[in-house]
């Protein structure tokens, strides 16, 4: 999840409410995988898209490890 006014589009006029919405957006959108933070998991996503959201789901509910990072399950997941 990358969320572009959070880094190199940031600018001092933009309020909260703003930082708000684009997250919103990205929680509820698509995930768009033409500029990833991860372009590991962009591809996953691109490749397979069942696989990837099964693995996803797998990391939030149980954790684990994937690509040799280790996620704990979260909490409530």
């Amino acid at each position: 999840m990358c969320l572009n006014i959070l880094r190199e589009e940031w600018r001092p006029v933009l309020s909260v409410q703003s930082v708000l919405h684009g997250l919103l957006f990205l929680l509820t959108a698509e995930p768009s995988t033409d500029d990833p933070l991860n372009p590991k998991a962009a591809q996953a996503l691109r490749m397979d898209r069942e696989r990837f959201a099964e693995t996803a789901r797998r990391l939030v509910h149980q954790g684990g490890t994937a690509d040799g990072v280790r996620y704990p399950a979260c909490a409530g997941g």
